[in-house]
């Protein structure tokens, strides 16, 4: 990898996308809408720490959903022109909180089985539906209404 001085921006960037990249030690929050270049910002921070620090497995990139995770684990082997021989700590809040439980024995600390999964919004309606065939009728209908 070359040395974090020799670290090159992409000519394209704008001064505030290159400050946020640069920001070291403390939380940023960067605000702007669709198509700004926010994702090419965040991959192309992860590219800049993972030359400082020479050790990208320390880095985590969390994003809201699994089309954005995917395209920032496509750009980061892009942006770093290397294929992973391991998982980058590149998710959504959920994958990064699945991979973190079933590490060693933190699910064990948790109660849960290594093969457990976080269920999303289809999923969580299809249990709750099993759940609700076991119950009596009556119970059925004042949990529906509470829900």
């Amino acid at each position: 990898m070359q040395n974090i001085s020799e670290f090159k921006f992409p000519t394209h960037l704008n001064n505030d996308q290159i400050n946020a990249i640069k920001h070291i030690g403390q939380p940023l929050l960067v605000l702007a809408g669709v198509g700004t270049g926010k994702t090419e910002t965040l991959m192309t921070k992860f590219a800049y720490l993972a030359h400082k620090c020479n050790d990208y497995e320390k880095i985590l990139a969390v994003t809201f959903t699994k089309k954005a995770a995917n395209e920032m684990q496509k750009r980061a082997q892009q942006i770093l022109r290397k294929n992973f021989s391991f998982q980058p700590w590149i998710g959504t809040f959920h994958n990064i909180s699945r991979r973190f439980l079933q590490m060693d024995c933190n699910y064990k600390i948790m109660g849960l089985k290594k093969d457990f999964d976080i269920a999303d919004e289809k999923k969580a309606r299809e249990y709750v539906g099993k759940a609700l065939k076991h119950l009596k009728k009556s119970e059925n209908s004042t949990i529906v209404q509470r829900i």
